[in-house]
């Protein structure tokens, strides 16, 4: 039997994902493909700022909203 996965947005595109599926790894991935720097992002969900240290505690569910903020260095 498939699971079948869920419909997220992230930064106002939606993507999709296995469902239980912990913002932790989602974005383990998703910066990797991206080329970002873990230590570099701020993340929100639900219009909510994610601490670091929450989010291997989040679930993502369907239709969360994800927000992922690059910090860009400059002079």
């Amino acid at each position: 039997m498939t699971t079948q996965n869920i419909e997220i947005y992230v930064n106002g595109e939606i993507t999709v994902c296995p469902p239980g599926q912990l913002l932790e790894a989602f974005l383990t991935d998703f910066l990797a493909r991206a080329g970002l720097t873990p230590d570099r992002v701020v993340v929100e969900i639900n219009g909510q700022i994610c601490k670091p240290e929450n989010l291997g505690n989040r679930i993502l569910n369907a239709k969360d909203q994800v927000e992922i903020i690059h910090f860009v260095g400059g002079g």
